[in-house]
């Protein structure tokens, strides 16, 4: 069955079904209930219609709609950005195009198309009583569109307007509450200190300060604020599509949306997305070597940029056109990055560090008032913002308040007991410390995936990992829910995994061989296939090193490093544990030169795509890793990642298929995968977590 069905339909006796991750849709023979060979069709398919004699799909990634023919046969056809709904009616196909606002008309005969324009935020549409009807969500109404004329007139429903249906000589539409109902209030978040850096896009590393960022900065390009893996999706932004690169891949050319102002009242222009590069470098911006592909962009030096060579601007056209030294096939996954966030092309080659960067989005920072220990973040309303796409949402809060605060034990319980209490709204809950909130308080307690890995990589270029059987051995022996127990706190806090990729990755398919009886989830270690495996190498008796730091990632490598030593002797080696300072820790786990052997690892990759993290595998060494190098995985990976920009759906599936068959070479042993907790109060409606950017504050209300 597809892995993600978003959209049936029936055409010729066979049910079909749209596969939204495989972009694919999917036969079944209704007699007979079997599955039968999956059509690829465009980006992320999400609805079809049956005008009689063929299907049509509108695929939401691709702005495009595939024409199947004779149930194999597709013919693309382009039409606007992020078609959520089809449907049949008047001899031609109507598409909603939910990200600029448009209906598209497609003639069968030629497929050729014109638009309507609708309005923001379509979520539906059907034909029906000589007409066209399409729902817009967030304004809460209903258009009804003369195939004749083109002419549109508005229905106010004074509700969220959702699916569209006609039967019974009625037209039939889902809505819930008014979204307007929930507007205004203030939201406040409570979070460790520690988690905040900067407000300044160049400088800023740490998970509040992006989550700050998201809510009132933008770039060309963005991810879906949406929670859940439809997060995942990158969708154009301040851009009005996401364009295909040109000259062999190292030109990338963006038109940009009009009418798009900071909340100083400025017009955003092209040449403000060259300033935001070009400040990375002039401030020393740990993220800066991630544009190092862009022409000039290694001339720069601290203090000073001009990439006029490398970025090319054009205000008439509203274009900026980048030019790379050598194709960057994750260039657009770094586009989504608050280092890339339009930043006004007056702005100096000073941090700021005080004075926010003036916001696009809903929200802009009011007041700012961080010090070493603790402080306070308050956003409110950016009066220039006019929601310009789906891509970017309106907020329900009128203000977001971030209260910083010392950690410490004393602190995480005050803020438990003012989120139950209600003067705070949302916290990280750290679910370890806290077991008991899971029943008490179930409904309050929200667990997320994150984009992060927790493992130990193995030195696969030299004794004893250089075998395969060994590294196999060791990822057989471990009990990974034990660890998970013992040193994390169990499984609120991290989920088993055998795998390399996290759950939030669109090519993540669950696999674990290393477990009692494989299904695809660990269950248990298998000691006895893992002391075969050792037998089998010869290698039992070597000397191994588990190195280990005080407080290199988060203090966990001495107490996982001890287990892992236990866990060897077991297996017949002559196991110890080294432990020395975290300089020298990360030093040496990143210099080959040094042989080290094993250690803890805990990584989250800087965007959300597999090519972001599997390459930090292999070679040629680079940071902490594992030392392995296969030149038919490494081929297999320039190949995953050079279609990632021109076919998303294939890479997906190359880095699902290289993972798994990395997992079966054992580079590394594979833990668990980090979840936030996250405690809500009661008043806080419509929890959404997104996989890269965490909480969507902007979509919860409070009431």
């Amino acid at each position: 069955m597809p892995g993600a069905p978003a959209a049936i339909a029936v055409n010729d006796q066979v049910v079909w079904v749209a596969d939204s991750f495989g972009d694919a849709i999917t036969p079944i023979d209704p007699e007979t209930d079997d599955v039968l060979d999956s059509v690829p069709v465009g980006d992320q398919p999400v609805d079809l219609a049956d005008d009689g004699e063929e299907l049509w799909v509108a695929n939401a990634a691709s702005g495009s709609v595939s024409r199947v023919v004779g149930g194999d046969e597709v013919q693309p056809v382009d039409v606007g950005d992020g078609p959520q709904a089809v449907a049949v009616g008047a001899g031609v196909i109507w598409v909603a195009n939910s990200l600029d606002g448009t209906v598209s008309r497609i003639d069968p005969d030629t497929n050729s198309t014109d638009t309507i324009r609708v309005g923001e935020g379509l979520t539906d549409l059907a034909f029906g009583g000589g007409s066209l009807w399409v729902s817009l969500g967030s304004a809460g109404s209903i258009k009804r569109i003369d195939p004749r004329s083109g002419s549109v007139t508005t229905i106010p429903l004074g509700s969220y307007a959702g699916i569209v249906a006609l039967g019974d000589g009625a037209l039939w539409v889902s809505v819930r509450g008014a979204l307007s109902a929930h507007r205004g209030g203030t939201l406040t978040v409570v979070a460790p200190r520690t988690f905040h850096d900067s407000i300044e896009p160049a400088l800023a590393y740490s998970p509040v300060s992006w989550n700050i960022l998201s809510l009132t900065n933008d770039g060309l390009v963005g991810l879906r604020r949406v929670g859940g893996v439809d997060g995942a999706r990158m969708v154009p932004n301040v851009a009005r599509f996401i364009p295909e690169p040109t000259d062999g891949g190292r030109t990338y050319t963006f038109r940009l949306r009009p009418g798009i102002r900071y909340s100083s009242g400025d017009p955003v222009r092209p040449e403000d997305f060259r300033r935001a590069i070009e400040r990375l470098f002039s401030l020393g911006s740990p993220g800066r070597s991630l544009f190092e592909t862009i022409v000039a962009a290694k001339e720069c030096r601290r203090g000073s940029c001009d990439l006029s060579a490398g970025i090319a601007t054009d205000d008439a056209a509203g274009t900026v056109t980048f030019h790379l030294v050598e194709p960057d096939p994750d260039f657009l996954n770094k586009l989504t990055m608050p280092l890339a966030f339009a930043v006004p092309a007056g702005t100096p080659d000073t941090a700021a560090d005080t004075a926010p960067i003036p916001a696009t989005g809903p929200y802009m920072i009011e007041r700012y008032s961080v010090d070493e220990t603790q402080g306070e973040v308050v956003l409110a309303r950016n009066p220039e913002f006019e929601q310009w796409s789906a891509a970017r949402p309106d907020g329900f809060a009128d203000r977001i308040v971030f209260r910083l605060d010392p950690d410490s034990d004393r602190q995480w319980n005050e803020w438990v007991d003012e989120v139950l209490e209600g003067s705070a709204d949302l916290m990280y809950a750290r679910a370890e410390r806290f077991p008991g909130l899971g029943t008490a308080h179930a409904g309050q307690l929200h667990s997320d995936p994150i984009a992060a890995t927790r493992y130990m990589f193995l030195n696969a270029r030299i004794p004893p990992f250089d075998d395969e059987r060994v590294r196999r051995a060791l990822n057989y022996a471990v009990n990974r829910g034990l660890i998970i127990d013992e040193v994390w706190g169990g499984a609120a806090a991290v989920r088993v995994t055998c795998q390399i990729l996290p759950p939030t990755f669109p090519g993540y398919e669950p696999y674990c061989p290393y477990t009692l009886h494989p299904n695809g989830t660990w269950t248990a270690p298998d000691l006895d296939k893992a002391e075969d495996l050792v037998d089998a190498s010869g290698t039992a008796g070597a000397r191994v090193t588990v190195w280990a730091a005080p407080t290199a990632f988060t203090g966990w490598t001495v107490p996982v490093g001890r287990r892992f030593v236990e866990l060897l002797d077991r297996l017949g080696f002559d196991a110890e544990l080294k432990v020395v300072t975290d300089d020298r820790y990360y030093a040496a786990t990143s210099d080959p030169s040094q042989h080290v052997q094993i250690g803890y690892v805990a990584f989250a990759p800087d965007y959300l795509a597999e090519s972001g993290f599997i390459p930090a595998l292999t070679c040629p060494p680079s940071g902490t890793g594992p030392r392995f190098c296969d030149p038919t995985i490494e081929r297999r990976i320039e190949q995953a990642t050079s279609m990632q920009a021109t076919d998303p759906a294939a890479s997906h599936d190359l880095w699902s298929d290289l993972e798994h068959d990395l997992v079966d070479l054992a580079p590394w042993v594979p833990l668990g995968n980090t979840v936030h907790t996250s405690l809500a109060s009661e008043r806080l409606g419509n929890y959404q977590y997104h996989p890269y950017w965490g909480q969507l504050y902007e979509l919860m209300w409070v009431r």
